[in-house]
């Protein structure tokens, strides 16, 4: 499936996709989500951890008194209670990973090149460029930007730009 043909929500920044929750009352929920230029105050998870990375463009992050500028090269990681503000010029699309690691166990890897992917659980892949290519069980498949798979192997081969999420019940 692609992030494109996703149903959004508005929230006070933008819209979100929601690409998997495990349940309504969730454990895990993986989304992306369009941030409008402005200033917009990020939403309040307590009990959540939160990873964020930035597909498109550039955003100002402030924590308190730290400003953190994040562009696709990076990854920001924090709590869900913690008071966060931002702030950009542009459109930004962003990926999220909000969990409870007291129930879930979540690791997040961002792929440039040909690798293994070998969680045990599930695993979401997003891919950020077109044309890659992902082996699931000797099964492979060619991947368009945006595009997005959920499985349960735990041997998948990769090749090009992506972003992984593996996860399990603790």
């Amino acid at each position: 499936m692609n992030l494109r043909d996703v149903e959004g929500k508005s929230w006070s920044g933008g819209i979100t996709k929601e690409l998997y929750r495990d349940r309504e009352d969730y454990n895990i929920r993986i989304s992306c989500a369009r941030i409008d230029p402005g200033e917009s105050v990020f939403s309040d998870f307590t009990g959540y951890q939160r990873v964020l990375k930035v597909l498109e463009g550039k955003v100002l992050i402030t924590r308190g008194e730290e400003l953190i500028e994040l562009s696709p090269e990076k990854t920001f990681v924090f709590e869900g209670d913690e008071h966060i503000k931002s702030k950009n010029d542009l459109e930004v699309l962003d990926f999220n990973v909000i969990y409870k690691p007291e129930k879930t166990e979540v690791e997040v890897r961002e792929l440039t090149d040909r690798g293994m992917i070998d969680f045990r659980g599930k695993t979401l892949i997003l891919s950020k460029k077109d044309g890659i290519t992902i082996e699931i069980d000797g099964v492979i498949k060619t991947l368009k930007r945006y595009d997005f798979i959920m499985t349960d192997s735990n041997e998948i081969k990769t090749s090009g730009d992506l972003i992984a999420v593996g996860f399990k019940e603790r």
